[in-house]
């Protein structure tokens, strides 16, 4: 085979990956359809395919060629969706809105949370639906992997957290203490710890492993919205309803206040204990 015939050879090979590549995305991105009704898959793939054209344009003719053969009535877009370029895929599943979602730690699955009262865990590569997690009575508005992925924690309008294993979907505790809406959760870097956030104003710290709870901060009459920890797990920032955030030292008990104006320091409302 001389130096031609190997770069047309080469040439032809580039061509067909192009081809395998956008219909590999187009499918994925058409997933969350195909799974409920896989005899759309032409008329899905031909719709977001038929603009994408390379400059030999031998995708636009493959798809001429397919939908020649296809002999049943299908609906053609005539305009391009909106839709962004980098969408890879789209998860179906839930029946009302999805409060939230985490990443596993090692990046291979998907938790959601959900106002219909369920978690779902997702196979992040392939968009497949792993399991349901069951057991909270009204919607779960926050979901958080553990540091090494084995565990998840849920917050919910029920008043409660629920702790789950990650490979059962088992429910492994409840967390029972907050007297109103639980709105996020989170879990410190060490994975013993868990950190909520409620509508009736207090930020708690639980025991991971337990279900215990460790501490309460009071914070008057101001909702408490969201939390995190930091990587070190020494503090805390909350965000509340009157539109600032609070840094919170969770070894110390002291409190930072953060507003607009310069930093001010307020005295700690604490009961219970702060422990690593």
């Amino acid at each position: 085979m001389d130096l031609g015939e190997k770069q047309k050879k080469l040439g032809t090979i580039s061509k067909k990956r192009v081809i395998i590549e956008a219909f590999k995305k187009a499918l994925d991105q058409a997933s969350f359809v195909l799974k409920e009704n896989p005899e759309l898959t032409f008329t899905q793939l031909y719709n977001r395919l038929q603009w994408q054209i390379e400059q030999e344009g031998i995708l636009k003719t493959k798809l001429e060629s397919e939908r020649s053969l296809y002999n049943f009535a299908w609906l053609r877009l005539l305009n391009k969706p909106i839709e962004s370029s980098a969408l890879i895929r789209t998860f179906a599943g839930h029946n009302n809105w999805v409060n939230d979602c985490a990443f596993s730690p090692d990046s291979r699955r998907i938790v959601s949370a959900s106002r219909d009262r369920t978690l779902k865990l997702w196979n992040a590569e392939t968009g497949e639906e792993l399991t349901t997690l069951k057991g909270h009575t009204k919607g779960v508005n926050d979901c958080a992997f553990s540091p090494d992925g084995s565990k998840i924690i849920s917050a919910s309008d029920d008043y409660t957290l629920k702790l789950w294993d990650t490979e059962t979907g088992k429910e492994l505790l409840t967390l029972k203490g907050h007297t109103y809406m639980v709105n996020a959760c989170a879990f410190s870097p060490d994975g013993r710890r868990i950190v909520s956030a409620s509508d009736d104003g207090t930020l708690k710290l639980w025991s991971a492993e337990t279900g215990k709870e460790l501490a309460t901060l009071q914070m008057r009459n101001w909702e408490v919205f969201d939390c995190v920890t930091s990587y070190d797990g020494r503090e805390i920032c909350a965000k509340f309803s009157n539109n600032k955030l609070k840094l919170l030292d969770a070894h110390t008990e002291k409190k930072l206040l953060f507003s607009k104006g310069p930093m001010q320091r307020e005295r700690p409302v604490f009961s219970g204990m702060m422990v690593s």
